[in-house]
């Protein structure tokens, strides 16, 4: 789940709540199923393509990744995308 709160035509703040559930070896022969969620915010920016079409880059700061569990190694996603309005 995430919102978007447009600043100006081309860029934006972005929250995300994401539930992630994941398989990890606790053993050399052991795997254990973990869930986690992570808070992240940030924000991007968006060029229209023309139409209802634009792209978009967002960088987003994961809130919960100092947690012992966390499955990511690194706090900061990058993403980007095509989007389409109807």
């Amino acid at each position: 789940m995430f919102t978007r709160y447009s600043l100006s035509p081309g860029v934006f703040l972005e929250a995300d709540v994401e539930s992630l559930t994941y398989e990890h070896y606790v053993s050399s022969t052991q795997k254990e199923s973990s869930g986690f969620i992570s808070f992240l915010i940030g924000g991007g920016v968006r060029s229209h393509l023309g139409g209802n079409a634009s792209v978009y880059v967002s960088a987003l700061y994961n809130l919960s990744w100092d947690e012992p569990d966390s499955p990511y190694d690194d706090p900061w996603t990058i993403r980007a995308g095509v989007g389409f309005g109807f």
